[in-house]
């Protein structure tokens, strides 16, 4: 489960126009960052698909 929450970081991250050596390159606080970006941008997400929008 962790690899997999690890590997949508990564696409989400190359998505949005950062290279390999950036993601290499990342502090531990920084993957921190998008690992929780990603989390929330997912519980957003359901919440639109389950129709308890904002």
């Amino acid at each position: 489960m962790k690899r997999d929450h690890e590997l949508l970081v990564i696409r989400y991250y190359i998505e949005r126009g950062h290279s390999i050596h950036e993601l290499e390159s990342l502090t531990p606080m920084e993957w921190i960052f998008y690992q929780l970006h990603v989390d929330l941008m997912a519980e957003e997400q359901e919440r639109i698909t389950n129709g308890k929008g904002g």
